[in-house]
């Protein structure tokens, strides 16, 4: 897993090694069409750090190219979104990482734009009157 930072370069924050050879063999020895590993919470890590550092829900699925071709998923949340239905993850509306402007500012725009928009009409029309009083002063 990694933070998104829009000044600094990503970190890692945790890892996990997924030991998937089994449900591999469950796949290939099968004859079902899918095969599917259950939700889990799987615990993440850090080599440098002690103790979990996150945890995440995971759920798998193995289909054959048949069923995939058939029934199209997006990537990630992407449309179409379906076969598992993915939610949007509850974060919080506002991040406490100081670097991260684009968050900021796209918040403040959503609340003040229609007074941003004013103020900048107002500077239009209040600096074309000081250009015609100028421009009067000069040639009258």
């Amino acid at each position: 897993v990694w933070d998104k930072d829009f000044l600094n370069p990503n970190d890692a924050i945790c890892e996990a090694v997924l030991n998937l050879k089994s449900f591999y063999k469950k796949a290939f020895s099968s004859k079902e069409e899918r095969i599917k590993l259950e939700r889990q919470k799987i615990t993440l890590t850090h080599p440098n750090y002690e103790g979990p550092q996150g945890v995440i829900e995971l759920e798998l699925e193995l289909v054959t190219d048949e069923i995939a071709k058939r029934n199209p998923v997006g990537l990630g949340r992407g449309e179409p979104n379906r076969d598992p239905f993915l939610e949007e993850p509850p974060r919080p509306k506002w991040s406490f990482n100081p670097f991260r402007i684009d968050k900021w500012i796209g918040y403040w725009w959503s609340s003040n734009r229609w007074k941003f928009i004013g103020f900048c009409v107002c500077i239009a029309i209040f600096l074309v009157l000081v250009l015609v009083l100028v421009v009067w002063k000069f040639l009258g």
